[in-house]
């Protein structure tokens, strides 16, 4: 059996450090592959943190940071996999020597549609006409293009034009064994009190958390909302019922607990790319309030696993809860589905199982070349 080595340059900004936890425990699963790990951490305290126009430009500093690790490593890799493409931006010596697989969660194109509640701004003419022709570039150096969720795709296609043949859509998905909970486990966590609303979102800001604090203010007592963020919640406390979880780290007892006792899982963000948040309420169990942005209609059937309503509208938001508090056998049903959606789309042993045999794919098919165009002795 070939040994593929491989190197992963891996985006450390905001929810990619959970596709990257997710991607190192699938790729020690395989003994062909031998990984070196490169994280492209948003903020270092490095040369490039220093420097006028780098320092305040993500995709430069990843670019940069990018080809600094592969400098470090004069070994030939069998392939490189880029999660995400603004890392192989200033790469191009590299990406002709391995072949390179991008991932991403959106394309620019896709960021200029949502990215005001990032602080994104579209840059003038020549600036957005530059970063154009060097995006389509990268990505037509690549072997391969992994795409989150269809919404990307469809931008890769029309505005990139990258073959979709070149194209594969894979989903991060979900741990379904820990992400799990029967519906008589729930009720007999949670007893008869008024039904829980969970938010999960540490840019309390960006996720909507103005439309929902407005919309707990008129809740009334007909239910109760636990937020679980990183950030102040100004005028929580005048609010009855209201709860704020600010120091839970992910994938501990404390949160688990706080989905099973949950009964609706409310996201109104203003701008999200895909979604991993929303796959683990709906692992759960639980019915999904949520906007229609990014690749989010692509997770939650409305009427079916949720509801999906428009952003910045607390009264939109308040009306979908009312709606699901006032039927649980509906938010039973909606459970249900969200649970085997997720199972039949966003199951992680398999997402992830398929992007490392994808991976090893590209990885082969350079030592099968080499072999190819090696002289026999």
């Amino acid at each position: 059996m070939p040994t593929y080595r491989i190197g992963f340059l891996m985006s450390q900004n905001l929810g990619h450090i959970v596709h990257d936890q997710r991607l190192r425990r699938e790729v020690a699963k395989h003994e062909d592959i031998s990984a070196v790990w490169m994280p492209i951490p948003p903020w270092s305290d490095d040369r490039w943190q220093k420097l006028p126009v780098v320092k305040n430009n993500l995709t430069l500093l990843s670019g940069f940071r990018a080809r600094d690790h592969l400098r470090q490593h004069t070994h030939p890799f069998d392939a490189l996999y880029c999660h995400t493409q603004e890392s192989a931006l200033l790469i191009p010596e590299h990406m002709r020597r391995a072949p390179t697989i991008l991932s991403l969660d959106a394309t620019p194109k896709n960021i200029d549609t949502i990215g005001g509640a990032y602080g994104h701004e579209v840059g003038s003419w020549v600036a957005e006409r530059m970063k154009q022709f060097l995006t389509k570039l990268t990505f037509r150096r690549a072997a391969h293009v992994v795409a989150f969720s269809r919404w990307v795709k469809d931008s890769l296609v029309t505005d990139y034009d990258i073959p979709e043949a070149r194209i594969t859509v894979n989903a991060p998905g979900a741990d379904l064994q820990r992400w799990n909970l029967t519906e008589s486990d729930r009720i007999a966590s949670r007893g008869d009190s008024a039904p829980r609303v969970l938010f999960v979102g540490g840019d309390f800001r960006r996720k909507g958390g103005e439309a929902l604090m407005r919309s707990a203010a008129s809740m009334r007592g007909r239910w109760t909302l636990d937020i679980v963020t990183r950030e102040a919640v100004s005028d929580a406390e005048t609010i009855p019922g209201v709860r704020i979880h600010r120091t839970l780290k992910p994938d501990t007892p404390e949160l688990f607990a706080l989905y099973r006792a949950a009964d609706i899982f409310v996201l109104p963000t203003l701008a999200d790319t895909f979604g991993l948040a929303i796959i683990e309420a709906m692992a759960m169990r639980l019915p999904v309030i949520a906007t229609r942005v990014g690749a989010i209609p692509e997770i939650v059937v409305h009427g079916e696993t949720g509801l999906l309503i428009p952003t910045h509208s607390a009264e939109a938001l308040a009306g979908a809860i009312e709606e699901l508090v006032q039927d649980p056998e509906r938010r039973r049903a909606m459970g249900a589905a969200g649970r085997s959606r997720v199972e039949r789309h966003f199951d992680g042993a398999k997402t992830y199982g398929d992007l490392a045999a994808l991976i090893k794919s590209v990885a082969a098919r350079r030592i099968s070349r080499s072999a190819r165009l090696t002289p026999a002795l």
